[in-house]
């Protein structure tokens, strides 16, 4: 997938919605397994403390929102920092996701049929079809506005 090193000094929920911006508009070229994208768990480039999600703990509904758009999508994530992890609350997530993805992989990396780009307004969602089956996975991102409190947009 195609992406800009500098959205990841973006606050964690930009930077949550430009990548998922990015795969959308990446997954009308390839099926999610050509590329990957990236997580700043710890600071890359800058942005400090807001574009970061570590501690895990105190970002999970954004940590846990990131596993959901990668792995929702089938599109691998290189988590750059020194855990995965933090808490038993964060482990839960991290395998609920995997879980997730282990059991919906066939469809997960299967190809793509757009319906709603993201724009951070109101819900975007993809439905991913594994066409030698009649199987379906319908992924929608709806956004909660009052998770993005003090969030500059």
């Amino acid at each position: 997938m195609g992406y800009n090193e500098n959205q990841y000094s973006l606050p964690r929920w930009l930077d949550v919605s430009v990548s998922r911006q990015g795969m959308y508009d990446d997954l009308y070229r390839n099926i999610p397994t050509v590329g990957w994208m990236f997580v700043p768990l710890t600071q890359y480039h800058g942005g400090g403390d807001s574009a970061t999600f570590e501690p895990l703990s105190d970002h999970l509904v954004e940590y846990e929102w990131a596993l959901a758009q990668y792995f929702g999508a089938g599109v691998a994530a290189c988590y750059r920092g020194w855990r995965v992890f933090d808490s038993e609350r964060t482990r839960d997530v991290v395998v609920k996701w995997v879980s997730f993805f282990k059991i919906y992989r066939r469809i997960l990396i299967s190809d793509v049929i757009h319906v709603r780009r993201p724009d951070m307004q109101v819900a975007d969602d993809r439905i991913l079809c594994y066409c030698l089956h009649i199987f379906t996975v319908i992924i929608v991102f709806l956004l909660h506005w009052e998770w993005c409190d003090g969030v500059d947009w």
